[in-house]
Order: structure tokens, then C-alpha cells, then sequence
């Protein structure tokens, strides 16, 4: 109900069929499988599968469509099984989709052919999503050479005073341990817990993220 009476908001307006997929993946931090409960050892699904059911169930009815209550339940469970990793906004911008007439031969809607929709959809979702890392990479690419010379100045004294530490601690695995994880806890990180938590899942050495933090709030400061 809340979904559905635009409280769910992509660029601060409820989703329609002209929603952009992009911005919801960017906007909407919550993919399908989030809305699962753990209760002690257990994991139930009840959730999700009720929220998809409901999308099911206005779809079939849009199109004047009967479906049965079992049928509508194992498709509602189908379709999490294989489309989990899908943001809640980008199902929503499904079914608008698909009631705008987004896809042709939907008047003849059954399970089957709202599965073969909803492939196509997760397919447009994995391209937005590649799009979406190369550009990101791209822009990060861009900032680091227009800014290559200043970031060098400013940076190359901790690089090295850095890396002298790590010489100094070399024999002693427990202290270069502790040195390799130092930047999550020095002074800097308490500025901007966002940053951090970025650079958390980036494949990079600790050395290198410690660089990026320092170039981040050097950028900040301009």
C-alpha cells in the first residue's frame, strides 16, 4: 500500500513507466531480498512473497485476468528466487511498465508470460547496473588526472612516511597487522563515515584506500 501510494519516490516523485531504471537503482538502497526476516536460526520469506503476490494479483487484474491463489503464491515465490537482487522501486517500475504497454502480447498475460517480461526487465537491470560501474570508474578515472599533479604534492609525504612505518614494522606480524588496518580508526575517519564505508568495498590495498581518504578530504576542503 505504501509502494503504491507514492510514498515510494524516485528524484522526489512517485514511479511511473518514464521513471529513469537508473536512478532507481541509485536512489533506492533496498533490493527485494531485504524485506526477508531472520527470527533466532530461521528465515522467513513471508514478507516478500506477500509484497510480490500483491504486484502479481494487479497485474493479471489490469489486464482483466483471473488468477488462482496458489498459482499467484508459487509466482510470487518463483519470481523472488530468481529476481531477489532487484531494488524494490526497480519491481515497482516493472509493473507500471508493464501495465503501460511496455512489452507487446500481454493481453494474452498467464505465469509464463509475465516471467518471460520480467526476464527481459532483470536483463535491462544487469546493463543499467554495468553502466552505472563504468561510468563510475570513469569519473574517477577523470578527477584523478585533471588533479594528478596537486594530489602528488600533497599526498607523496604520507605515502612515504606510510611506507617508512611499514618498514618499521615489518618483523612484527600483530603490529603490521594493526598498521594495514589503522586507517579505519585514525582521526580522519570519524569526518566522513560515508567515505569510508565506500571505500570498504573496494578491492585495494589499505595503503592505497588511506591514500583515498586523504584525497577525498583534501577535495572536501576545496
Amino acid at each position: 500500500m505504501a509502494v503504491n501510494s507514492g510514498i515510494l519516490k524516485i528524484e522526489n516523485k512517485a514511479i511511473t513507466s518514464i521513471t529513469s531504471h537508473e536512478r532507481c537503482i541509485i536512489e533506492d538502497g533496498c533490493q527485494l531480498s531485504e524485506m526477508i526476516e531472520k527470527i533466532g536460526d530461521n528465515v522467513c520469506k513471508n514478507n516478500i512473497h506477500n509484497f510480490i503476490e500483491l504486484f502479481v494479483i494487479e497485474i493479471f487484474e489490469w489486464f482483466g485476468k483471473e488468477i488462482k491463489e496458489n498459482l499467484s503464491q508459487n509466482l510470487a515465490k518463483t519470481i523472488y528466487e530468481n529476481y531477489y537482487f532487484l531494488k524494490i522501486a526497480e519491481f515497482k517500475l516493472f509493473v507500471e511498465k508493464i501495465k503501460a504497454g511496455q512489452w507487446k502480447q500481454v493481453h494474452g498475460m498467464s505465469p509464463a508470460v509475465l516471467m518471460e517480461r520480467l526476464n527481459d526487465f532483470a536483463l535491462e537491470s544487469m546493463n543499467h547496473r554495468e553502466s552505472l560501474m563504468v561510468n563510475s570508474k570513469q569519473n574517477t578515472g577523470s578527477f584523478l588526472s585533471e588533479n594528478g599533479q596537486f594530489i602528488s604534492e600533497k599526498l607523496m609525504p604520507i605515502f612515504i612516511r606510510i611506507k617508512e612505518m611499514e618498514s618499521e614494522n615489518s618483523k612484527n606480524k600483530i603490529i603490521k597487522q594493526n598498521q594495514n588496518e589503522s586507517w579505519k580508526t585514525h582521526n580522519w575517519f570519524s569526518e566522513n563515515k560515508l567515505c569510508y564505508e565506500w571505500l570498504e568495498k573496494q578491492k585495494a590495498s589499505q595503503f592505497i584506500k588511506l591514500g583515498w581518504y586523504q584525497m577525498f578530504l583534501l577535495r572536501k576542503q576545496k
